[in-house]
């Protein structure tokens, strides 16, 4: 036997020692290594200190401090100004620190003998409504887009603090709040449109934070909209009223320069025309050289006259544009007065309060006379509109870190209820201060916090198909002092083995799954991209679930943001999602870094359309396709899905819905059969390793540390005489006739099952095999 594994330790990474991670350990060195090339570039070989982007810090100690700072994951020095950091330094390292706080926040909880808590941490982030100084954004061109904050401020946070590091809630805000916390501004007569096309809808999120040591500390993000009082945050009320100005004078600006250069660009372009015709008049037996030397001029003549007239339309656009905004009549003119009565200036309120088709009609009457009663009928809608003051909606994040896995659906349920309270303001039977909603909050979080499912309980399983009708037990929640009363059946649902996986096979064909499965077996990195957070989190979450009994040992990020994109570059394996539409996609794989990583093992899947982006990786795409795999069966579910999908069960199409009321018992049955498929296939790669608890032992021994060697030689050499012997046994004689008899008894049975005595046996058979299943099925409980 000794001979045995030095024959296979000759090989170079023939030994895998059991119990450590070798990304851990590159991820470790790269960090390490980045941070002393940062070190060693802050200073020129001469001692100078070089310039950085035109900023400059105090000293020479305060630049190491500041490195220093992050590789122990502290904040920077707020006495020290700023300085140019490598952005793939500043990337990695913030990746690190955040899954390092969080990973370690998860194993702690793990590792106390207490009962397990629902959850670790909870925070809401949200906008500081006196913070006046922050950088806005915009996240659109249009009068009623949003405005975006980059940076969340933390409103509330519970347990104050706990045992371990210390919790930074404004740390998630890059994870929860992709784009920035959003705030709306619009008049109360546009809400009700604004909610019936989805604006104010709820985003929810699965998290993820995993160290390389592999522990993953899970969480949960609902993200809402609430209506904030504009009384009460005048500062902001006109923060957004002067954003909104300008970005509705710049579009008006763009639009009327847009259409009054494509007037420019035709009536050149007829003239041109008009040209042409004429050159081709007087002069048909010209050279081509001889057309050539007298266009040239006329071509240069004619691109000097569409320059001057293109500024002097300009301008005089610009003086009709300064007319008409004195000319048009806006809210707040009294009724009787006169429409064509003498033009007035717009107050400063009307200024702010110019909305879209207020602008339109400024456009149209650049170019034409408006009529007394389209002036009129523009005046009462838009007096109408604005007659009630401007409403504010902003954004709040409510986020739980910790927790289990399998408890993610309990927390979103009891997450809702606790966002229901907090917008109706809805009163506590607690004795307590009226207006105390911090007290409130955090004295239901502390009765939720020891919500767990009984052994009983929690030992419940799904029927099979024929107890399917059966009653199942129910788990019931009882708060009193909240209103609270909840009842979830039995089995506890999982958000990523019953609905991420419903969502895969919704958008994703059966082909593309199993590719997606071996790219995540061989360790290759994969960057799945979607329509909504909800989906996207899932759906990377039911991938590593299918893979088991294998276990992702490297880094996973259930969101990545759109200023991220540089993480595609990472030199270990990871698996990340992202949320943008086909458009920004379109542009996503269009850059270096993608096309780059992409050469390196990287693997792009599309929910939107449905497509799968292999990686051009050499022999990694031929690998992954030509390999075996159950497509067959599993097209079979899919189609069993969309059946249900199609006679009415919503909660497999909205996740609103299936937080509300779950899934569907026959739903739930076929996503059953789907998991027991894949486990059993991705299981057979496994070998005998994975039908007993003893089969590793064959494959290695230990080590002088006493730790187990691993030899994958050992493993793969009777795999391979194997092969060799199937191929040896397809070319015979006894294989070919094995194949002929399948071929004969398909087609008996297929013209037997189209026969009038066939279909008697198949019934008779399948009623009384269904009545003696009926009475053998029991519900453990």
């Amino acid at each position: 036997m000794d001979k045995i594994y030095n024959y296979a330790g000759q090989y170079e990474g023939a030994c895998l020692t059991l119990g450590e991670n070798r990304y851990a350990k590159r991820s470790s060195h790269i960090s390490e290594k980045m941070i002393e090339e940062f070190k060693t570039s802050l200073f020129n070989s001469d001692g100078a200190r070089p310039s950085m982007d035109g900023r400059q810090t105090k000293s020479e100690s305060g630049l190491l401090s500041i490195v220093g700072d992050l590789e122990s994951g502290q904040t920077r020095h707020s006495s020290l100004p700023l300085f140019a950091v490598p952005r793939e330094i500043e990337l990695f390292m913030r990746m690190k620190k955040l899954s390092k706080r969080f990973s370690s926040r998860a194993s702690f909880s793990t590792c106390n003998l207490m009962k397990p808590l629902l959850y670790d941490q909870f925070a809401i982030l949200s906008i500081d409504p006196t913070d006046t100084s922050s950088q806005w954004s915009d996240k659109g061109g249009r009068f009623l887009d949003a405005f975006a904050l980059k940076t969340a401020h933390c409103i509330d946070s519970y347990p104050i603090q706990l045992a371990g590091e210390s919790f930074v809630p404004e740390e998630l805000s890059t994870f929860c709040c992709l784009d920035g916390v959003t705030a709306r501004l619009m008049p109360q007569a546009a809400v009700a449109g604004a909610m019936a096309l989805g604006w104010f809808a709820d985003e929810h999120k699965l998290l993820a934070f995993t160290d390389g040591n592999g522990v993953t500390a899970f969480g949960i993000a609902i993200t809402v909209y609430e209506e904030v009082s504009a009384d009460d945050n005048e500062q902001l009320l006109e923060c957004l009223q002067n954003r909104q100005k300008k970005r509705a004078a710049a579009s008006l600006i763009i639009r009327w320069w847009r259409s009054h250069a494509k007037k420019i660009k035709s009536t050149s372009a007829e003239a041109t025309k008009q040209t042409k015709q004429k050159m081709s008049q007087t002069s048909p037996k010209l050279s081509h050289r001889v057309k050539n030397l007298v266009s040239s001029p006329l071509q240069q003549r004619r691109k000097g006259r569409e320059g001057l007239v293109l500024h002097r339309s300009f301008q005089g656009g610009m003086k009709k544009i300064k007319k008409t905004m004195t000319r048009v009549s806006f809210a707040g003119t009294p009724s009787h007065q006169n429409v064509n009565s003498a033009p007035r200036r717009m107050t400063s309120h009307e200024m702010i309060s110019i909305d879209e088709p207020t602008s339109v009609i400024i456009a149209e009457s650049i170019t034409s006379s408006v009529s007394d009663i389209t002036r009129l009928r523009a005046k009462e809608s838009f007096g109408s509109m604005v007659a009630e003051r401007d409403v504010i909606f902003v954004q709040r994040c409510y986020v739980m870190i910790g927790g289990d896995q399998s408890q993610q659906f309990l927390q979103l349920r009891l997450l809702k209820h606790l966002i229901e309270m907090d917008i109706h303001k809805s009163d506590s039977k607690l004795e307590l201060p009226p207006n105390d909603e911090t007290t409130i909050r955090h004295k239901y979080l502390q009765g939720i916090s020891r919500i767990d499912l009984s052994k009983k309980q929690s030992r419940v399983r799904l029927p099979s198909e024929i107890a399917i009708r059966q009653q199942m037990p129910t788990f019931k929640i009882e708060l009193p002092s909240f209103d609270l009363v909840d009842t979830i059946p039995l089995p506890l649902p999982h958000v990523a083995d019953d609905w991420g996986v419903a969502q895969l096979f919704r958008f994703l064909k059966p082909e593309y799954i199993c590719s997606i499965l071996k790219l995540l077996l061989v360790e290759r990195s994969l960057l799945v991209v979607g329509h909504s957070s909800e989906v996207v989190t899932s759906c990377i979450c039911a991938l590593l679930q299918l893979i088991k009994p294998f276990q992702w040992a490297s880094n996973w990020l259930p969101l990545l943001p759109l200023d991220m994109i540089d993480f595609v570059s990472s030199p270990v394996p990871f698996v990340a999602g992202m949320v943008c539409n086909n458009a920004k996609f379109a542009e996503i794989i269009r850059m270096n870094e993608v096309k780059d990583a992409m050469n390196e093992g990287l693997s792009v899947v599309n929910l939107n359309q449905g497509k799968l982006i292999m990686t051009k990786e050499k022999g990694i795409k031929t690998i992954v396709e030509q390999s075996p795999a159950p497509i067959q069966q599993l097209s079979s579910f899919k189609d069993r899905l969309e059946v249900l999908r199609d006679s009415g069960d919503s909660s497999l199409a909205s996740f609103s819905t299936f937080l509300k009321n779950g899934l569907s018992r026959e739903a739930l049955v076929t996503l059953d059969a789907i998991r027991n498929g894949i486990k059993a296939y991705v299981k057979g790669f496994a070998g005998d390793i994975a039908l007993s608890n003893d089969g590793w032992r064959q494959y290695g021994k230990y080590n002088e540390n006493e730790q187990f060697d691993f030899y994958p030689s050992l493993f793969i050499n009777p795999i391979g005489e194997q092969l060799k012997l199937q191929e040896m046994l397809c070319h015979s004689q006894l294989f070919v006739e094995y194949v002929n008899r399948k071929e004969r008894d398909s087609k008996e049975t297929a013209e037997l099952s189209k026969s009038d005595v066939g279909r008697f046996i198949a019934t008779f058979v399948y009623f009384h095999w269904r009545r003696r299943k009926r009475i053998e099925s029991k519900v453990v409980v």
